[in-house]
């Protein structure tokens, strides 16, 4: 991107994140009796990230070639005062004081282990079998110390007691005890430490949140609680909807008086056309649930449904389940059209798989390959006309899988039109058929295994987002440093690097860099991956002279980023994401339907007969809210 049109970009985002902060902050004071979120120095700090950027985009506006720039670090303060990172900052500042007692055991096993091998291996000059030197990373105290640190991080075991083991088997011995100690034991302990503390302070901020959510649930209800003759509390219905009209302007919710109708009398268990206290608190979970209601029939079906070629659609696409006629999720699976398109797809795979055996054995393509590829690109609009034909475009579009066979069905098509008359290349239809393979996936939802495994993964990945952002936020950071610390010093020919033997270049390492943002996330993000990546950690420490400054940011670079990805950030994910994949389980086998659940079906039975569909889908923030009371909210 030029510089110029850069600047302008961030100019504008500084100057939209300044107007937002000063909205918040006004907002804030006209109620700061209630009390604020933020104090003034926050707010403060803010408005200087924000001079700062400015500072920093208009410098680098007159100073193009500059090396040095602050803007990723005020991003980064910036993202760290929004409510929900902060919070992560917090969880993440915790777990590292937790760890520090377990991870001084840890380095103090590595620096022992490291001053035996030292004194062992010093002056041993002696080779084993293969040639090396058996003192190969001991022939000093502070090669002796990295050998340990990168062998307790598993990144060159067993390489590094190959030369030492190949020579005397008793060596085993020195070895042994240092792998169980610090690869097995300390590094087990840190990880239950690293999510015990996590778990204790999410617990502490579910169980607060949950507090302040009963509070303000109880004080809503005595603002807009009616009393009955016989003294009971309750709130009617069109009070209900002026709070969802008032609730409109912080989430999506339909204002639409037929729909709130319809939530109001599921929310009514006891069906006396109110709410008292306990349904009024459902309320709150049941306004962050989407509700949306289609037309269940086409405009075929409506007016040629009891005709003869009706009736014959209807036998090809319906599966004639036992109840009521929910719609398309409840009746196609299973259908007649739903096998054939099935066979079409299995069909569709059997194609690219020998398309891809005559490609790779460098075979001569037959001239019908063509007309099998463009009949496998226009098949499938046969299946988008039959749904269509059959259910209304409305029910057929809430179906996700629906439409992503619409999408990849018209760029199929249209690649196949541009090949017939617009001469596009023929390789574009192969490649393109590729996309049928993700159908593959939808015909595996006919197995109800998978399809319970994958959707409690896709509500694990949901529920972890907050751990993933913390994790692409120290990613970003010790990117930005990496960026001016290492930027376009890592190639074999700078002189620093130059005539030495590094496993870096020689292994082509070099593809992983420090050359811009982007490429210093994806190296780091390796790096995060395996742990440690010895061969891009020994060439960063080369571009420096042993116990200089620089070379002592180099390691602190290294070191700081080993504490806070892979063992912090990472582990936290690794211990969360299980977790959560347990309690999810749970929480389907527990699997027991509320009262508002039940008056919903019954809803959906009542919609059904009159030729509707209520489709009901919680929110991401519900779902995660009730994944995090079912764990911490005890």
């Amino acid at each position: 991107m030029p510089t110029g049109i850069g600047a302008i970009v961030e100019y504008s985002l500084l100057v939209s994140i300044l107007v937002r902060i000063t909205i918040i902050w006004r907002v804030e004071s006209a109620f700061k009796d209630c009390g604020s979120a933020r104090g003034r120095m926050e707010v403060a700090l803010d408005y200087l990230l924000i001079t700062l950027g400015l500072l920093d985009a208009s410098y680098y506006w007159m100073r193009p070639a500059t090396t040095f720039r602050i803007a990723p670090y005020v991003r980064f303060c910036l993202a760290v005062s929004i409510p929900w990172v902060r919070d992560l900052f917090h969880s993440f500042c915790r777990v590292f004081k937790a760890i520090l007692k377990v991870f001084f055991f840890l380095m103090g096993t590595v620096v022992i282990f490291a001053w035996v091998a030292a004194m062992i291996f010093d002056d041993m000059d002696t080779k084993d079998s293969f040639g090396t030197p058996i003192n190969q990373g001991f022939e000093s105290f502070g090669n002796a110390l990295y050998t340990s640190f990168a062998t307790m991080t598993t990144s060159i075991t067993p390489d590094a007691m190959i030369p030492s083991y190949a020579y005397s088997r008793s060596f085993v011995l020195l070895w042994l005890p240092f792998l169980v100690l610090a690869t097995v034991i300390f590094n087990n302990v840190l990880l239950a430490t690293v999510y015990s503390e996590y778990q204790s302070h999410q617990a502490e901020r579910v169980q607060a949140g949950l507090a302040r959510r009963q509070y303000s649930v109880e004080a809503a209800f005595e603002i807009m609680k009616e009393q009955t003759p016989s003294g009971e509390f309750i709130v009617h219905f069109k009070t209900f909807v002026k709070v969802a009209r008032m609730l409109r302007a912080f989430q999506p919710i339909s204002v639409d008086e037929s729909l709130l109708r319809l939530i109001y009398e599921a929310l009514d268990e006891n069906h006396d056309g109110t709410l008292d206290e306990s349904e009024f608190f459902v309320m709150c979970d049941v306004l962050q649930t989407q509700f949306t209601v289609t037309r269940r029939d086409s405009w075929f079906k409506i007016h040629f449904g009891e005709t003869c070629l009706g009736r014959m659609v209807a036998r090809i696409m319906d599966n004639f389940a036992e109840g009521p006629n929910f719609g398309y999720p409840a009746r196609f699976q299973g259908s007649c059209f739903d096998h054939f398109m099935n066979f079409v797809l299995a069909m569709n795979v059997a194609w690219v798989i020998l398309q891809s055996a005559v490609d790779l054995n460098d075979m001569q393509e037959p001239d019908f390959f063509q007309t099998v590829d463009i009949f496998f690109s226009l098949i499938y609009l046969l299946e988008v006309g039959m749904k269509l034909l059959h259910w209304s475009w409305g029910e057929y579009w809430q179906n996700n899988d629906n439409r992503f066979d619409f999408i990849t069905t018209m760029v199929l098509a249209a690649s196949a039109m541009g090949y017939l008359f617009f001469d596009v290349d023929r390789s574009l239809l192969r490649y393109l058929n590729l996309l049928r393979l993700v159908r593959l996936l939808k015909a595996l939802n006919n197995i109800s295994a998978y399809r319970e495994v994958w959707s409690v993964i896709d509500r694990m990945v949901r529920t972890c987002l907050d751990v993933l952002a913390m994790n692409f936020l120290v990613i970003y950071l010790w990117s930005a440093a990496g960026v001016q610390l290492f930027g376009g010093q890592l190639y074999e020919s700078n002189p620093r690097l130059a005539g030495q033997d590094l496993a870096y270049f020689s292994s082509h390492y070099q593809v992983y860099n420090f050359n811009d943002m982007f490429m210093g996330m994806i190296t780091l993000y390796y790096f995060t991956l395996g742990t440690w990546i010895d061969p891009l950690a020994s060439a960063c420490m080369e571009l420096a002279d042993k116990y200089t400054f620089q070379w002592s940011l180099n390691y602190i670079f290294l070191l700081s980023f080993y504490v806070a990805s892979p063992l912090l950030a990472f582990n936290v994910f690794t211990s969360f994401s299980i977790d959560v994949f347990c309690n999810l389980q749970d929480m389907d086998r527990e699997g027991a339907p509320s009262k508002f659940t039940k008056n919903v079906a019954h809803i959906q039975t009542k919609m059904a007969d009159e030729g509707y569909c209520l489709h009901v889908q919680e929110s991401a923030e519900l779902s995660r809210a009730r994944v995090f009371r079912k764990m911490f909210g005890k």
